[in-house]
């Protein structure tokens, strides 16, 4: 069965009875009002979440596994699914029958589907085969009564990545913003597809994933990717930079962390894992645990209280020490001195057993920091995450009473060393001699060459557009300006 329950005090609210084998995919209606699931008795199904009746509202018949369904946002009684025959098919629920009506079969995967959603308007659709392809569609609706609602629907655009060729997509979910779409490749490696130019602008690594079924997800305000693994945890990164900035370690599993999903309008995040007796855990975010985490003493002395669950209910569980990705509190002053310092010396040990699995050449190269033992100069590309010598701010430009506002950096397309416009020569007088009278020298004044640093490139990384640079892993890169 499928049970629905109440969040967040946990209770079985009701349940769904129909399905005879496994349940792959469950997605809601944009009004809450449905539930859509698809399972490997051949069936997708359509449930009434208002009234909770325990029989299907429809059933749509496949003559093979059913691996994922979803409706379409614009009218939500079209219903698209996807499985094992690597066929797409479209339905509509129409009539007084138990059976949907097939409006449309759309080909075009070589492989099982996988996965498929919408963007916001419903004017495209995305799907994912076992075969690392993912097919964008035209999906626009007519609403004329006399005509065909699916009829314009078809193949938009198929995005064959060479590093995804033969990698199974476990999922596929289209950002916020609507220009970007994160997969999840069954080769232990989570990718973000810029859809303006059909390429991987971003890499998510860590998870670990090559045999099962798992997913991933994005936060609603794209600022986090969240994913399952088959070491019983699941991981968090920066959706924009890449880095790895949290994992649940602790979340009890003793299998694969096969699905989880973010609350889209609350702070909460529900896992689920394989197996028996496994229960779904729901995590809520905690500001005074994510502040402990975060090493900030609170003002309050008394430890965060954990909400009391029900019996027989699923626990709601405050984000742990290593749950806790997102503080709003800013760091305080009242850090002692001996904190920050053991937080910068592990920062730093870090970042040279990073720098030297990548980099191939030996450590006596780097030169060493005053005062600093056993750091070095050469800046990781993650910033000042792990430099230890304070950054200072330089000014950009000097005012000056009688000409006002003159630069101080060297101007676009200039070398270092270049006059500066706007900046006055300096004159120098030499007294003459006998044989020769008195001269006049001018020189230039020349802006102050910046401070040359090489950083080595953690991450591949495969260039967009034609400003950027195609860097691989080891790289090392002189910064000039």
């Amino acid at each position: 069965p499928i049970l629905v329950y109440e969040i967040p005090d946990g209770s079985l609210k009701g349940q769904f009875l129909g399905h005879h084998n496994i349940v792959y995919d469950l997605s809601w209606s944009p009004d809450n009002n449905q539930l859509f699931s698809a399972s490997s008795d051949g069936t997708a199904r359509v449930w009434n979440a208002d009234t909770m009746a325990t029989s299907a509202e429809k059933v749509l018949p496949h003559p093979s596994f059913v691996y994922t369904v979803s409706c379409h946002p614009g009218q939500p009684a079209i219903i698209v699914t996807g499985g094992y025959d690597h066929v797409i098919r479209v339905w509509i629920q129409q009539g007084d029958g138990v059976y949907g009506q097939l409006l449309k079969e759309m080909e075009g995967h070589q492989g099982l589907v996988n996965s498929l959603c919408f963007d916001r308007e419903g004017m495209r659709m995305f799907s994912g085969d076992s075969e690392g392809v993912v097919i964008i569609w035209n999906t626009y609706v007519h609403d004329q009564p006399r005509r065909d609602p699916v009829a314009e629907w078809n193949l938009h655009h198929q995005i064959r990545e060479e590093e995804l060729r033969g990698v199974t997509i476990n999922c596929v979910q289209l950002h916020h913003s609507g220009r970007r779409l994160l997969v999840h490749g069954r080769d232990n490696t989570i990718r973000l597809l810029d859809l303006r130019l059909y390429s991987v602008m971003q890499r998510y690594h860590g998870t670990l994933n090559n045999r099962q079924q798992v997913r991933s997800t994005l936060t609603p305000c794209g600022s986090f990717v969240i994913a399952g693994s088959e070491d019983s945890c699941a991981y968090v990164w920066n959706a924009e930079t890449g880095d790895k900035v949290a994992v649940y370690r602790e979340l009890g599993y003793q299998n694969t962390v096969c699905g989880l999903d973010f609350h889209p309008h609350d702070h909460m995040v529900a896992f689920c894992c394989y197996g028996d007796n496994n229960p779904i855990l729901i995590y809520t975010y905690d500001q005074k645990v994510a502040r402990l985490d975060a090493g900030v003493t609170p003002d309050d002395p008394q430890p965060p209280l954990t909400p009391a669950s029900p019996a027989g209910k699923t626990p709601i569980t405050p984000m742990g020490t290593e749950s806790s990705f997102m503080a709003d509190a800013p760091m305080r002053d009242d850090l002692t001195s001996l904190q920050e310092e053991s937080r910068r010396a592990n920062r730093m040990d870090q970042a040279i057993q990073l720098l030297s699995s990548v980099s191939k050449t030996s450590r006596g190269s780097y030169h060493s920091t005053p005062g600093v033992p056993g750091s070095t100069m050469m800046n990781s590309t993650w910033g000042s995450t792990f430099d230890r010598t304070p950054y200072t701010q330089s000014p950009l430009g000097t005012w000056n009473q009688q000409r006002g506002w003159t630069p101080d950096f060297v101007p676009v397309g200039g070398r270092p060393g270049s006059p500066v416009k706007g900046t006055p020569p300096q004159l120098s007088f030499k007294s003459g001699n006998a044989k020769q009278g008195p001269s006049v020298s001018v020189r230039a004044n020349r802006a102050m060459s910046p401070l040359r640093q090489t950083v080595v490139a953690l991450y591949d990384y495969q260039a967009g557009r034609s400003d950027e640079l195609t860097i691989q892993r080891g790289f090392r890169i002189t910064v000039l300006y």
